[in-house]
């Protein structure tokens, strides 16, 4: 039999008007709804389908189109923004995503509660599955030594979910003479090392589980040219022109063994280099991936951008070929800065590259002897795979570099 569709809809139309069926066949005719220029509702239309001739012809069709409005969704990937830094010093930043989950265009807003924050950007546009990175900045130079509290208010106007609110704590301590500053670093348990499938690993990073048994202060920072200075009375670092508040490099293992012996006749506390163990664990904060804000994409020998770690560290695609001051990269989720990058950093352990393959551990520090020392976290000249946080090294002790300086732990 011969067929025809009949339609007078101005927002659909069919596939096929009219053709030709065999005795006992079918044919599909498709329906195409054109719903972008209409507004939300429910619409119906008739479709009349005739066959000359034909038992039960025509026959009708009802067609009801729902369009549904646009809903934009306001999301954010915390709830909580914690930072710690020494009175008078910079406090660096912090930064938080804000997300359109849902199916509109949506403008936001950010504002804070104290004027210890400001926020880059303030505002912007999202589309359907957009994101942007908010970068928190904590203005502290007019806050005494105490706990302050805040909030980030995040809206959208006319979105689902708005407004978000992020709670805000931050610490302001007394700073010792030398303004360092330290991070109490729980006892706990992580797997060390990298898992088979991370991109960038090397064969030194066997995985096994260690457990540390106590907890112990970390620097926040790695130790600045000015503290070094202020101890040694010199100051060796090759981008000393950087300032008072770039990392110190050009020192050995041995130099700082000295640095150290000062800092402890100082009485201000007692102090040494991190074991190996303690460094990936203060560096990890938690966290399994590659940097302790993701996984990391750039792979390969290139100085190509990681935007996991550009967010985190200065490495080879974003440094300018130097040192750049410290605590100016994100912190990471123990508010820790430049553990990825900026300046290799020493370790108290020898280095030997099959220690890992002894399995299980509790509060290892190394082998008994060596030749070479750990240095860990990567470098201003570095690609992004020696940056990770599984990433193993090792260099002469008493070998002095642009590219290496150190942290301090301090004990409780």
């Amino acid at each position: 039999m011969d067929f025809q569709v009949l339609e007078s809809s101005e927002w659909f139309d069919v596939s096929t008007a009219s053709g030709t069926v065999a005795d006992g066949g079918s044919a599909s005719v498709q329906i195409n709804p054109a719903a972008s220029s209409m507004s939300s509702g429910e619409y119906t239309e008739i479709i009349t389908v005739t066959a000359e001739g034909a038992i039960d012809s025509p026959a009708i069709i009802t067609v009801i189109l729902t369009v549904n409005e646009l809903s934009s969704e306001l999301s954010v990937d915390t709830v909580t923004l914690s930072v710690s830094v020494t009175e008078g010093s910079n406090a660096g930043n912090q930064s938080f995503s804000v997300s359109n989950t849902g199916t509109g265009g949506m403008e936001f807003h950010v504002s804070g509660s104290d004027s210890w924050t400001a926020f880059s950007p303030a505002s912007g546009s999202l589309n359907q599955g957009e994101s942007a990175v908010i970068r928190v900045n904590f203005s502290t130079s007019s806050l005494g030594a105490g706990n302050y509290s805040g909030s980030i208010i995040i809206t959208a106007e006319g979105a689902g979910g708005s407004p978000k609110q992020i709670q805000v704590s931050l610490e302001v301590k007394e700073a010792d003479s030398l303004g360092m500053n330290f991070k109490w670093i729980p006892a706990g348990s992580f797997m060390m090392g990298s898992p088979s499938d991370e991109g960038g690993r090397s064969s030194k990073e066997t995985q096994h589980e260690v457990t540390l048994s106590q907890g112990y202060y970390i620097q926040t920072t790695e130790v600045t040219q000015g503290q070094w200075e202020s101890v040694m009375g010199i100051n060796p670092s090759y981008f000393s022109s950087c300032g008072s508040d770039c990392p110190v490099e050009q020192v050995s293992w041995e130099d700082v063994q000295e640095f150290i012996d000062r800092m402890n006749q100082r009485g201000e506390g007692t102090y040494k280099l991190p074991t190996e163990a303690q460094w990936e664990y203060a560096a990890r904060a938690g966290s399994s991936s590659a940097f302790a804000n993701g996984g990391i994409t750039v792979t390969d020998y290139s100085c190509d951008n990681d935007s996991n770690l550009d967010a985190m560290g200065w490495h080879c695609g974003n440094s300018d070929s130097k040192t750049h001051s410290v605590a100016q990269k994100n912190a990471n989720g123990w508010g820790l800065y430049d553990m990825h990058g900026n300046v290799w950093e020493w370790c108290q352990d020898w280095y030997d590259g099959d220690y890992y393959d002894s399995g299980s551990m509790t509060d290892p520090v190394g082998p008994s002897t060596g030749s070479y020392r750990v240095r860990r976290g990567g470098s201003w000249g570095d690609h992004a795979r020696n940056c990770r946080s599984a990433f193993r090294h090792d260099y002469g002790p008493g070998g002095r570099r642009s590219i290496l300086g150190f942290r301090l732990v301090r004990l409780p």
